[in-house]
């Protein structure tokens, strides 16, 4: 087990969580969720989802500070070999540059109402400017972190209170949708919505001072502003169309919005950071080439109109992502001699599997919720297979 040097508390955590959560790409989560549930059954399926979300990463990020370990070095425990070297890396990139194509978007939309550029012009200046930031890393920094963090709320309050001053409150209230999903649905939803950096919860849980950080963090950093950004997404987008670059041109003062918008989505220079040290890892080469490689993989997802596509999107991660949680927290839930009388090749078998469920229960749901238990599913019944012929 690693020493426990320069350890950090919930109240360092917090903020960067809610970095991530407190974000305009939480509104169009909300806005999905309201295309087809009423705002009762949002509110249940956001509640829900985050419900899971906390217990994902109290459990399974909060093996980072059980074995002081990041997510790559759990993931080599339990696959080994090249699978967990470079298949699950490349994976875990992609679904970060997915994320700040989504950013690029965002903010690169409102650079180029405030610039009076044509949009793919936009995107490109947006994309060099959180490039800059990735390389630098200026989105590290306390300063740039409240900017951000104040930047998107005003944005949620700016429209919040606009939208109530128009009176939208009580059409909100009796909203039907046209087209009704269930809850589960909605949970999904909110649950993939944020699996991918669940994924990587480890890494900011293994120096932490104490246990009862892990979920003072992630209640105060994830669960609370997640929820009331999501929440707010709801009411904004009821009746209006999943774009939030034509919700705000649609307010009074619209430069005002587009520059909290412009300043929030610049915390995509994290989701570029991290995929380039993957690369530079995997590909042997220099940071700066992986950081371009990167950032023009998440500009082409931008150009290509990721944000149309949000729930298609939340499709792939929940193919991805929770495949691992899933497998590495099944592995690891098992004593060490079990789990070491296991074929090596197990872990691999049971993700594969798992990835094959999900794919056929695409056409019908979000199946991340499915991929976080099928693994314990597989092991358990394999485990008992083992001692019953034994």
């Amino acid at each position: 087990m690693r020493a426990r040097a320069n350890t950090i508390s919930w109240k360092q955590l917090s903020p960067i969580f809610a970095d991530v959560v407190l974000s305009p790409w939480n509104l169009l989560v909300g806005g999905l969720l309201i295309r087809y549930l009423s705002p009762l059954d949002a509110i249940i399926s956001i509640v829900l989802g985050y419900a899971i979300l906390a217990v994902v990463f109290v459990l399974y990020g909060g093996l980072g500070y059980k074995k002081r370990m990041q997510s790559a070095e759990i993931f080599q425990e339990v696959f080994r070999g090249k699978f967990s070297a470079v298949f699950i890396p490349l994976l875990l990139a992609f679904g970060q540059l997915g994320w700040a194509a989504i950013n690029i978007s965002l903010g690169g939309s409102s650079l180029a109402i405030l610039a009076h550029l044509p949009r793919p012009l936009g995107l490109v200046v947006y994309a060099l400017i959180i490039g800059v930031m990735g390389s630098l890393g200026l989105y590290k920094l306390g300063y740039a972190k409240i900017v951000i963090i104040l930047s998107s709320t005003f944005l949620a309050f700016y429209i919040g209170v606009l939208k109530l001053h128009s009176g939208d409150l009580s059409p909100f209230l009796a909203y039907h949708p046209h087209a009704q999903k269930s809850v589960f649905w909605g949970c999904s939803v909110v649950v993939a919505s944020l699996i991918s950096f669940a994924t990587v919860s480890p890494d900011f849980f293994q120096n932490v001072k104490q246990k009862g950080d892990v979920a003072r963090s992630t209640l105060l950093g994830i669960v609370a502003p997640g929820m009331f950004i999501c929440f707010m997404g709801c009411f904004f987008f009821f009746n209006a169309p999943l774009n939030l670059v034509t919700l705000i041109a649609g307010l009074s003062f619209a430069a005002v919005p587009n520059i909290f918008n412009t300043i929030a989505n610049t915390d995509g220079a994290m989701a570029i950071y991290t995929p380039a040290l993957k690369f530079q890892f995997i590909f042997k080469t220099r940071f700066i080439v992986g950081l371009i490689a990167g950032l023009a993989i998440s500009l082409i997802f931008a150009l290509l109109g990721i944000t149309n596509y949000l729930q298609a999107w939340l499709k792939v991660l929940s193919v991805i992502s929770p495949v691992f949680i899933g497998v590495a927290f099944a592995a690891v839930l098992f004593d060490r001699k079990t789990f070491k009388n296991l074929p090596q090749s197990f872990s691999r078998q049971v993700y594969v599997l798992t990835v094959a469920l999900c794919v056929l229960l695409l056409e019908h749901t979000l199946p991340v919720i499915a991929a976080l238990l099928a693994p314990l599913v597989i092991y358990s019944l394999y485990l008992q297979y083992r001692h019953i012929h034994e």
